[in-house]
């Protein structure tokens, strides 16, 4: 079975988010990729405007982006998941 090329994959991940969370395409940004050690799934995070910055996150001057990680199937693209990405996990 074929595996998805990785620019077809951000691009179907980059979409997915976009229409998800009614956030224009062009500020959802690449930031990493990641290819399952059993060759199953691509791991795609993406960043977007966040919708609001804590007082907190102002103070320790945390960049005003959330995060996310879009998981896809490899062999076709289609959407699997998507969770919260800190940058703690990073």
């Amino acid at each position: 079975m074929p595996i998805l090329d990785v620019k077809k994959a951000v691009e179907l991940a980059r979409g997915y988010l976009s229409d998800i969370l009614q956030v224009p395409d062009y500020q959802v940004l690449l930031e990493e990729v990641e290819f399952s050690e059993d060759g199953k799934f691509w791991f795609i995070t993406l960043s977007y405007p966040a919708p609001y910055v804590s007082s907190v996150q102002a103070v320790l001057g945390q960049h005003d982006r959330a995060y996310k990680v879009v998981k896809l199937r490899g062999s076709d693209g289609a959407f699997v998941a998507v969770k919260m990405r800190s940058l703690a996990e990073a």
